[in-house]
């Protein structure tokens, strides 16, 4: 997010990177701290083939507890993999089998004990507050001001209320209401019912789906990819994406680290190519900027950030957000004792 606004939504240009689009780095894959071969698929003019690429990162992504992935929960699965060249991208991608025993998605419930919708909270904290396994950053919201670089001149604040743009229902009763004319952040909603989920256009949920958040763009729809002209989504930022299978039967939270040297972040083009060779056929983009966040609960209870958030260009900052999409899983993963 920065300083302005459009139609009611937090502009996330603020912060800009040089990146050509047209142009396809040299990559190396690289996935759990260890080196992979690195791709060497060419077209006539010796680039690398982003398709190449991409099936090497769906072949890792799905094949389960692999070197490199994983297993956060039953059903829950974690990968890292950087694509290495002259502009670093660092993505997270946590693959969910939905239908695993035990397995649910819920949103932030409203708080207007401050006079808006929500009150602020770091996504570590609402997921340690609320015993969740996974969480992730949500809807956009205001007001909102990013504050100096370094500096604690920013809003919100952990605890103080803003207002999220675009609707958001949970259990069945509105805590946001439809707002129209907003521009293509917030052109679609995630519903869901437990671990039953859908991703529609528009901001109401069809019967049957109790709670839902709006955001936007829609970036994949029935397998194909919607392209967004915003600013916005044609630069590399930090990214927060909820995406499903066809059958809707697995779901995968993917995050892009960005504006930082080590992960400058996507498009969104490029991650929707990526979305749809993991397996996708529908996918919704969240809040990103700096709000971008992935939390799961650690081995001893505690919030363990995946991701590297940055916030007034703090690497590994926190920032304060509206709302949270929670996954719940029943049963953590035993470890195996040393019976040595």
């Amino acid at each position: 997010m920065s300083n302005t606004t459009t139609s009611g939504i937090s502009s996330k240009t603020g912060v800009q990177v040089s990146y050509d689009p047209s142009k396809t780095p040299r990559l190396a894959l690289i996935g759990g701290g260890r080196k992979a071969p690195i791709v060497k698929q060419a077209i006539s003019l010796g680039l690398i083939l982003w398709g190449g690429l991409l099936a090497t990162t769906s072949s890792l992504a799905q094949n389960g507890d692999r070197s490199g992935s994983e297993t956060l929960f039953p059903g829950i699965v974690y990968t890292q993999e950087t694509l290495q060249g002259d502009k670093p991208q660092h993505i997270h991608i946590v693959a969910l089998d939905l239908r695993k025993k035990g397995m649910s998605l819920a949103v932030t419930p409203g708080d207007t004990s401050k006079g808006m919708e929500y009150v602020a909270h770091l996504t570590s904290t609402y997921l340690a507050d609320h015993h969740a396994q996974l969480a992730i950053n949500a809807s956009y919201f205001l007001p909102f001001k990013g504050g100096h670089k370094g500096a604690d001149d920013f809003y919100p604040h952990e605890g103080e209320p803003v207002n999220v743009s675009g609707a958001v229902i949970v259990d069945g009763k509105t805590v946001s209401p439809v707002e129209e004319h907003l521009d293509d952040r917030v052109d679609s909603m995630l519903c869901f019912n437990h671990a039953k989920a859908l991703i529609v256009d528009g901001q109401r949920c069809p019967q049957g789906f109790s709670d839902g958040v709006a955001a936007g763009p829609r970036m994949l729809d029935n397998g194909k990819i919607r392209a967004s002209t915003l600013t916005y989504a044609t630069t590399p930022q930090p990214r927060t994406i909820f995406a499903l299978s066809r059958n809707r039967k697995r779901a995968w939270i993917v995050t892009v680290d960005g504006r930082q040297p080590a992960s400058v972040g996507m498009p969104l083009d490029d991650l929707s190519k990526l979305l749809l060779v993991l397996g996708a056929s529908d996918a919704i983009n969240f809040d990103g900027g700096g709000s971008t966040t992935l939390v799961a609960e650690g081995p001893d209870g505690k919030p363990r950030i995946l991701n590297s958030p940055i916030q007034t260009g703090i690497i590994g900052r926190e920032r304060p957000v509206a709302n949270q999409v929670l996954v719940f899983a029943k049963q953590r993963k035993e470890k195996k004792k040393d019976v040595r």
